[in-house]
């Protein structure tokens, strides 16, 4: 994040956004009760798994997000940042560089809010991926044999186009929606000593230790 993202990765507008996410959390949960998702708010106990608690000696929670629509979190930050540009951005269309689950989130909330999205990929992405991404109504344009290929034409058609741009990571309502797996967790379990997640470009890992250290200041991110 650039210089005048970092005050709020840092602390200050995590809390000036908790009815925001209170509200996305509420919205989530009505689309999964019209399209089928699994609770939203899923945590799996393995306390009673015996191999998690002989080997760790710890009560294991695990936060299902595969059964998240899109088959990802990735739909949290999406639809976070589409609910809070502006109508005339939303208006002029969206475009996202991808090989998948991102360029699906962004896909699917676009159609709830009533937009058009791009969704470029490299010609490698999974057949998989792309057909989701058109499942949800999105134009897909395959492009390029590595990922900076496929940024560099998705750069060009918000160019010429007049896009709105939607970064998978880079964007504090991004990292805002990503952070309702982190309060959701809390939530419905309370603090928690460590929190183990994976890192890719970073918005799921910003989000979320900012939620279960907010709960917990001592508690580690692993």
């Amino acid at each position: 994040m650039d210089s005048e993202r970092a005050p709020w990765a840092r602390r200050r507008s995590f809390s000036e956004q908790r009815k925001r996410d209170a509200a996305l959390r509420y919205y989530l949960e009505m689309e999964s009760r019209k399209v089928g998702w699994g609770d939203p708010a899923l945590v799996y106990d393995e306390e009673k798994d015996l191999w998690s608690s002989l080997t760790l000696m710890a009560k294991v929670l695990l936060k299902d997000e595969a059964v998240q629509k899109t088959g990802s979190f990735k739909a949290r930050g999406a639809l976070n940042r589409l609910l809070t540009l502006p109508d005339e951005a939303r208006d002029r269309g969206l475009v996202c560089v991808t090989a998948g689950n991102h360029g699906a989130a962004v896909a699917w909330a676009a159609a709830q809010v009533g937009a058009k999205a791009t969704v470029v990929m490299p010609t490698y992405s999974p057949a998989a991926k792309v057909a989701a991404c058109w499942s949800y109504g999105a134009e897909v344009i395959l492009h390029g044999d590595t990922t900076t290929e496929a940024f560099a034409e998705c750069e060009r058609l918000q160019r010429e186009r007049g896009l709105t741009f939607v970064h998978p990571f880079d964007d504090p309502e991004i990292v805002a929606g990503q952070g309702t797996v982190g309060l959701e967790l809390v939530e419905d379990a309370g603090p928690v000593d460590v929190w183990v997640v994976s890192v890719g470009g970073g918005g799921l890992t910003c989000g979320t230790a900012l939620a279960v250290r907010d709960a917990n200041s001592d508690c580690r991110v692993v």
